[in-house]
């Protein structure tokens, strides 16, 4: 049964954000951003995303997975975390529990993408009756939050943006940068790019003082 459904998981989450339905720039919730959205009825599985792109491409994979009769919680857990005293990966995933047990969730499928990661392991190790699997898909076993790359590019960005022609420079940037990390970049098309970059551009002031308070 757990097998079964991690396998199905694992699927659908390499189509979402790497195959035909990442093209379907339409099927973005609408409306204002938001850190937990819940859908669906049945065994529960839970999305985490990292910190590029917010929550907006894992919504396909949610539609996929409520279809075929899953309980889906997609937590953008750096948003939900924006005002925790602790965003360090055990504070972020303490966090993240106790928005699962608000939503009455256990024995979840959880599926960490990138950065997110860091939150998946310590929420199994430290909350293990609310996991079942944990699949990490684009990621690596980080030891903390802190990130020399991502700070300073975050600090680079947050000046270039002030100046004309300057979101759009970083937007070209972020979308070379993933497609150079990519095994098969045809998929990133400029409307993927754009769900990717966007959220990040849209909210930079509150991304960025997000960012310096990880790398602290």
């Amino acid at each position: 049964m757990i097998p079964a459904r991690a396998s199905l998981v694992l699927l659908s989450l390499m189509a979402a954000l790497h195959g035909d339905v990442a093209r379907d720039p339409v099927r973005r919730a609408t409306g204002e951003p938001t850190a937990v959205i819940t859908r669906g009825t049945g065994p529960a599985v839970v999305l985490l995303n990292g910190l590029l792109g917010g929550t907006g491409r894992l919504e396909p994979l949610a539609d996929q997975l409520v279809a075929e009769g899953f309980r889906v919680v997609i937590i953008d857990a750096y948003r939900l975390a924006a005002d925790a005293p602790d965003v360090s990966f055990h504070g972020i995933a303490n966090t993240v529990a106790i928005t699962l047990r608000r939503e009455r969730v256990n024995g979840a499928v959880v599926v960490a993408h990138a950065h997110a990661a860091g939150v998946a392991l310590r929420l199994a190790a430290n909350a293990p009756e609310l996991t079942t699997d944990v699949l990490l898909l684009d990621a690596g076993v980080l030891p903390s939050t802190r990130s020399v790359g991502v700070t300073r590019a975050m600090r680079i960005a947050s000046i270039v943006a002030r100046f004309p022609g300057g979101p759009s420079l970083i937007r070209s940037r972020l979308a070379a940068g993933i497609r150079a990390n990519s095994g098969n970049g045809a998929w990133l098309t400029e409307p993927v790019a754009r769900e990717y970059t966007d959220p990040l551009l849209n909210e930079l002031p509150a991304v960025a003082k997000m960012v310096a308070r990880l790398a602290d």
